[in-house]
């Protein structure tokens, strides 16, 4: 009759049995950082798409209450919004191009999220709001979305 003396057997894990443990941490970590960076990227999608709708608003905000901004203006004007490859500018004036640029607001553009037109401008009319219309397009590897501002200066999204 064999008896084994539990003694004499050797004691910890074998390289097999390590090899096999890391790779499964392994595996279940790169899962869980894939997921989160999918989690990041729709993050910062419906952050953009929040950011550039409120910006539009308040530009057709200001633009409805007839404000006029700045020492010497007396009579209301239109407010605009340049889209640029970096930024959001909130604009008094007919025009980016014919501005007072000292009184823009400036709003950071996230750089995960694509936008089409990389680069235009939207003014709304004094007291109606109306506008020339525009459609923007954001999107990331996952996700896609426009928003829309029609000539009466309605902000679809």
């Amino acid at each position: 009759m064999l008896t084994h003396d539990n003694k004499s057997l050797p004691k910890g894990f074998t390289l097999v049995e390590l090899l096999v443990v890391i790779s499964i941490f392994i595996i279940i970590a790169s899962l869980s950082l894939y997921l989160g960076f999918d989690m990041y990227r729709g993050y910062a999608w419906h952050a953009e798409q929040t950011v550039l709708v409120s910006v539009l608003q308040k530009a057709r905000g200001q633009a409805m209450a007839n404000l006029c901004l700045g020492s010497g203006c007396t009579n209301g004007r239109p407010h605009g919004v340049a889209l640029l490859p970096d930024k959001y500018i909130i604009f008094q004036g007919a025009s980016y191009a014919t501005r007072d640029a000292g009184l823009d607001e400036v709003f950071e553009v996230s750089p995960i999220v694509g936008r089409s037109p990389s680069t235009a401008e939207v003014v709304f009319g004094r007291l109606g709001g109306e506008s020339g219309g525009i459609t923007i397009t954001l999107t990331d590897p996952v996700r896609s979305g426009t928003i829309s501002v029609n000539a009466e200066g309605r902000i679809s999204w």
